[in-house]
């Protein structure tokens, strides 16, 4: 009885006065070092971006629709900057920024790898009033040059590699472990049909399936293609016509183009499959081992918000079973998520399908770059479909 009106009363507070949370252990630190108290770290309304001044600085706290922490920072980049163009270069840079200034890491080594050709840390501080916007570029997937720009001239400029654990402030242990908790707690509650646009559909080696051309991921059967099915409906909302037969363009799904239902499920969120799940096995990256089963849906909606893009090539099909590869790729971060998955043609087209997979998570977009140039691998993984 105590526990339920522990509850009761837990949901009556102000979210202010209710512990605290925080997606990194970085963000904990320098809420710690900046010694912000309850009532600064209480959010008006959620989600939001709090503003407050510490030795006339600027900070930027940014709360979750949950109410936690996921960026403290001194800002550095416009609103409409990062609508417009999202990067993990934001959050990365605000926080470094924010960590040199008021010394929140003792490390000074852990960001020795930015370089700055014009300006320093003490530069940025400001840096909004003092220019007329930011620019960043991509430098042949290696490395990201950000500059601040007044009157066409450089008021900062930096340089520094894209290393998903540097734009993350986090190592790699305590990025996974996040992934996981999140991934458990994720769920996408949005439902909307896939659209599909008939002029850009191909044909395939079966007549009667057409294919949505996507990208490819270094060779060209690890895609994101979606499969077609068109059939003929009556339009029901013309009643005047005689004629009035229409075409259905549709995601295919069925045991007799499995491999293909398989990749669709591996690249669409938006795919309509009624409890559908998938068990990931989960390695670490220090050798330890988890497992956890969500939709397949949450799966990809939650990675895709991470700013993942999704690739899937079929290794070997079986009798009834297959096997695939599927990339859940983050160029702007320079990591993949990589799941080679398993199912069989009887647990995916049941009442409740249900994938297997072994699930190793940020891996370096370098390492994925060396396996791809094994010559075996091309012949692995070698099913197209595309005439």
């Amino acid at each position: 009885m105590k526990r339920f009106i522990f509850i009761a009363i837990a949901a009556l507070l102000p979210i202010g006065l209710l512990a605290q949370t925080f997606s990194a252990p970085h963000l904990e630190a320098a809420a710690s070092k900046l010694k912000l108290d309850s009532l600064k770290l209480r959010p008006d309304s959620l989600p939001m971006v709090k503003h407050l001044v510490r030795d006339d600085k600027d900070i930027a706290i940014r709360f979750t629709e949950k109410g936690e922490i996921d960026h403290i920072g001194i800002p550095l980049f416009s609103l409409e900057t990062r609508l417009l163009q999202p990067s993990p270069v934001y959050d990365f840079l605000e926080y470094a920024t924010l960590d040199r200034i008021f010394k929140v890491n003792d490390n000074t080594l852990k960001l020795e790898d930015v370089k700055f050709t014009t300006g320093s840390w003490n530069t940025l501080p400001g840096i909004l009033n003092k220019s007329d916007g930011s620019a960043i570029n991509n430098i042949n997937d290696k490395s990201y040059m950000v500059e601040w720009l007044k009157e066409g001239q450089q008021v900062a400029a930096l340089q520094f590699p894209i290393n998903y654990e540097l734009l993350a402030n986090s190592e790699r242990e305590e990025m996974e472990k996040r992934f996981v908790k999140e991934l458990r707690d994720f769920s996408n509650d949005k439902t909307s049909a896939p659209r599909i646009d008939s002029e850009r559909l191909a044909k395939t080696d079966n007549p009667d399936l057409l294919v949505l051309k996507g990208q490819t991921y270094y060779i060209d059967a690890v895609n994101n293609n979606r499969y077609v099915i068109v059939h003929s409906v009556t339009d029901t909302t013309d009643t005047e016509s005689s004629d009035n037969q229409i075409l259905e363009y549709k995601l295919i799904y069925d045991r007799h183009n499995a491999a293909e239902s398989l990749a669709n499920l591996m690249v669409e969120p938006d795919m309509e499959v009624r409890d559908d799940s998938i068990r990931l096995n989960v390695k670490y990256y220090n050798y330890k081992r988890d497992t956890l089963q969500v939709s397949v849906r949450d799966f990809l909606s939650y990675c895709i918000k991470e700013g993942c893009t999704p690739f899937f090539g079929i290794q070997k099909e079986e009798g009834d079973n297959i096997t695939g590869s599927l990339f859940l790729v983050n160029k702007a971060s320079g990591y993949a998520h990589i799941a080679n998955v398993e199912c069989n043609t009887a647990n995916l087209f049941s009442e409740q399908p249900l994938l297997e997979a072994t699930i190793f998570m940020f891996t370096p977009t370098s390492n994925i770059k060396n396996l791809f140039a094994k010559p075996d691998l091309n012949n692995y993984i070698g099913r197209k479909y595309i005439k």
